[in-house]
């Protein structure tokens, strides 16, 4: 496994009003950890290579640009913060591996990470046992938040996502006929199960539910199988590379339905793999680039600025794990096991993906806003 080195992210870039106030909350207290360092550090847990290294490009963009935005106002209660990021790759043994050199660097505090519901859950016994927070921008597994003390949770939980597409495709499009095809790990089985489900309870018909291999290319035979049945749609709870290529390998076999996806809404990746194919396809985001809100433009924004490209949900969801996770630290007092109490005590924080309220629920229910592909790019669906 390639090993990074330690980044330190510097004073760069500016301070969305929403920032600020967090950290002028994180100011006002002081930590009396026994450790005194000249800097905080935070570790970091992502495919940075392998198939999902697009996922961990974007969610690691996201969480600099929110400890960026930090240093440059000062740092966390004075001291800068440190980024240890680590390639898990997306993979659970690779994950646990991750978690057991941060768990045993007493440097680190706590830990951002990881990208899949199945790498996540793998390293949260880990993580539990030594007290220290694991914040997941996108563990969406229901089961994930439940492992322990320290799981922190910034993404809607699948079920909720599933049962809204579900709702989508067979209340509003008035689909009757539909299929499902999902990687078959934790998060695509739960996905497409819980999609199957509210699907059955609104009336229509699962015609099949196939199941397929991640990083698998070949899917001629599945979906010759599902042409044939005839659906009036198709669900996908795969990412980028495994949906892009069913996307294009069902035009090649003329399969004509309407597709819905969850997992890879307005990534650029899956346009470019399935090229034309991917036309109509709809899908729901929890953040969006033409969103006026002023959380979300300043965070939009300030992410151009930087990395000269639009930014995705993904980098909406790392963004809000390193500002929960700046509230967390600052809060706990440089005390690893205080991190996660202080982040669940949270009702009214506001972040780029939306609000939560820990209080309530460890997972957060967010809106979700409707999108197609429509001329080749992800766009608001009217």
């Amino acid at each position: 496994m390639k090993r990074f080195e330690t980044s330190s992210i510097g004073r760069r870039g500016g301070l969305s009003a929403f920032a600020a106030a967090v950290l002028a909350v994180a100011a006002s207290l002081a930590p009396n950890g026994s450790h005194a360092q000249e800097t905080v550090k935070f570790g970091v847990s992502l495919p940075i290579t392998g198939d999902m290294a697009e996922f961990g490009s974007f969610i690691r963009n996201g969480i600099e640009l929110a400890i960026d935005q930090a240093n440059a106002k000062g740092g966390l209660d004075g001291k800068m913060v440190e980024l240890v990021i680590e390639d898990s790759r997306g993979d659970p043994r690779e994950a646990v591996l991750v978690a057991e050199r941060f768990v045993a660097n007493d440097e680190i505090l706590l830990e951002i990470g990881d990208f899949t519901s199945s790498a996540s859950m793998a390293a949260a016994p880990v993580y539990e046992a030594a007290g220290m927070a694991q914040i997941s921008p996108t563990a969406s597994h229901p089961d994930f938040s439940g492992l322990g003390d320290n799981m922190v949770r910034v993404m809607a939980i699948q079920k909720a996502e599933s049962q809204y597409l579900a709702r989508w495709a067979v209340q509003d499009m008035g689909k009757q006929k539909i299929a499902t095809i999902y990687t078959n790990d934790d998060w695509g089985v739960q996905a497409s199960a819980s999609f199957a489900d509210e699907v059955k309870a609104l009336g229509a018909d699962v015609l099949t539910e196939e199941g397929i291999t991640p990083g698998e290319k070949d899917f001629a035979a599945v979906v010759t199988k599902i042409k044939n049945m005839g659906p009036d749609a198709v669900f996908i709870a795969g990412h980028s590379a495994e949906t892009g290529a069913i996307l294009a390998q069902s035009r090649r076999a003329r399969l004509q339905t309407q597709f819905l996806n969850s997992g890879a809404p307005r990534s650029p990746e899956l346009l470019e793999l399935a090229g034309s194919a991917a036309e109509g396809i709809a899908g729901v985001a929890l953040y969006f680039p033409e969103n006026p809100d002023p959380v979300s433009k300043a965070f939009t924004d300030a992410y151009v600025a930087k990395y000269e490209k639009t930014p995705n949900l993904f980098a909406a969801l790392g963004y809000d794990a390193g500002l929960l996770a700046l509230q967390g630290a600052s809060a706990a007092g440089g005390k690893r096991s205080a991190v996660a109490p202080a982040i669940f005590q949270l009702s009214d924080f506001v972040g780029v993906t939306g609000g939560f309220d820990y209080t309530a629920s460890r997972d957060p229910v967010k809106t979700y806003n409707r999108t197609v592909v429509r001329d080749g790019e992800w766009v608001m669906s009217e």
